[in-house]
C-alpha cells in the first residue's frame, strides 16, 4: 500500500514550508487514479470522482477559478458565482460527501488547475 503524502502549511493561506516539517498536516492523502491538469475551463466543468475517492485536492495554477458543490454552474467574470480558488495559493483538500456535485470554471483566460482524487 502506498504511503500517504504529507502536505504541510501553516494555515490554508500560507505557502508551503520548503523544509516540509511544520504547520498543518493534510495527511493522510493517498492518490486514487491519475493526476489531472485542467486546461479548458471557459465553460463550467463538472469533476467526476474516481470510484474509490473520498477526497479532492485542488489548486489553481495560473488563474483564479470558481468552485461550487451543489451542481450550480459556477460563473467567473463580472458577476461571479461560487467559491474562489486563488491562483498560486497552496492546494486545498476537500472531503467529499455523497450529495456533492463539484463544478469549476475559470475567472478569465490563461487558466490551469491541477487535481488528484484521493482517500
Amino acid at each position: 500500500m502506498p504511503k500517504p503524502h504529507k502536505i504541510f502549511t501553516a494555515d490554508p493561506f500560507t505557502p508551503f514550508n520548503k523544509a516540509g516539517n511544520h504547520g498543518f498536516d493534510f495527511s493522510p492523502f493517498v492518490p486514487v487514479g491519475s493526476h489531472h491538469s485542467g486546461d479548458s475551463l471557459s465553460s463550467a466543468v463538472t469533476l467526476v470522482p474516481e470510484p474509490d475517492a473520498n477526497k479532492l485536492m485542488l489548486q489553481a495554477i495560473t488563474q483564479n477559478i470558481r468552485l461550487t458543490f451543489d451542481g450550480t454552474a459556477p460563473v467567473g467574470g463580472g458577476s461571479p458565482v461560487g467559491f474562489q480558488i486563488v491562483a498560486g495559493d497552496p492546494p486545498i483538500v476537500l472531503t467529499l460527501q455523497a450529495e456533492m456535485i463539484i463544478s469549476v470554471i475559470e475567472e478569465s483566460a490563461t487558466k490551469n488547475f491541477q487535481f488528484p482524487w484521493g482517500k
